[in-house]
């Protein structure tokens, strides 16, 4: 099956599925893998043979951005700047200040249609 991101994974392998004329998107569809007797691999759809390239490596869970950035005034000079946590404050809902009118407000009334003749 492709993933969300059109990617086939082949064990350690992992195919990017491209675009066709009849189908943008393979997400989540139902695909074959075959390894062919050369070693090469190719995915299937319906019977027909997917155009693929290489994908590419999946993104490490964390990593340093900048790995030459120091910490300022610090002594070593050699010491990797330790990234900052960022803690989202979220506030408390407010209620609505909208109010539904009642059952007795003017505008529950019937709808007058004023006729001017002239």
């Amino acid at each position: 099956m492709a993933g969300a991101d059109n990617v086939v994974r082949f064990g350690r392998d992992r195919l990017q599925v491209l675009p066709t004329n009849g189908r943008l998107s393979y997400a989540r569809a139902r695909v074959e893998g075959h390894e062919r007797l050369d070693g090469s691999l190719a995915v299937y759809y319906q019977g027909h043979c997917l155009t693929t390239k290489p994908a590419p490596p999946e993104a490490p869970v964390l990593r340093v951005r900048n790995a030459s950035r120091v910490i300022p005034n610090m002594t070593e000079p050699g010491k990797l700047a330790v990234p900052a946590i960022v803690v989202k404050k979220t506030l408390p809902l407010k209620p609505s200040c909208y109010t539904k009118p009642g059952p007795d407000h003017p505008w529950r009334g019937p709808f007058k249609v004023h006729i001017i003749r002239g």
